[in-house]
């Protein structure tokens, strides 16, 4: 069903970018991918873990157009898939604590914007602004950890 969305979404996305009158589905940094996208029928991962962990990476396999690396990413960078994570820097800057939030580990120094963000509590709008730092080239320290948690899924 979602695969159905997507595809619909698409062709919506394709007659915006005609100048035609149509809502916009995904947030503008994936439209292009999304138009240009050779579509086929990929199941979602199986994550090995909760119910909401398992609609995360599906939305997140869905959000990325099947990315693997990403989806291994998220397990990397958060340990659990939880949008709710925590992670206290072991240092300080200008003499201040400051800390990793979210799905990705997004730091409150670098981007205040997403993480003060009052939808930062949907773990839909993480996923999607992690796709989006992901894509721009920003350094994911999880990245190191992938070989660890490739166990953790089925594709």
């Amino acid at each position: 069903m979602l695969i159905t969305f997507l595809l619909i979404a698409s062709l919506q996305l394709q007659s915006v970018t005609s100048n035609e009158s149509s809502p916009v589905v995904f947030p503008t940094f994936l439209q292009n991918e999304l138009i240009n996208k050779e579509w086929k029928i990929e199941p979602c991962p199986v994550h090995k873990g909760s119910k909401e962990q398992q609609e995360i990476v599906c939305y997140a396999w869905d959000v990325s157009a099947h990315d693997k690396t990403f989806i291994y990413l998220l397990k990397a960078e958060n340990g659990e898939i939880d949008s709710t994570t925590k992670h206290r820097l072991p240092y300080r800057r200008n003499g201040k604590q400051y800390n990793d939030y979210g799905l990705c580990g997004v730091s409150e120094y670098y981007y205040p914007e997403i993480t003060n963000d009052p939808r930062f509590k949907d773990w839909r709008w993480q996923v999607e602004q992690c796709y989006r730092l992901y894509k721009g080239g920003t350094k994911f320290y999880g990245r190191n950890n992938i070989p660890l948690v490739k166990k953790f899924f089925i594709f």
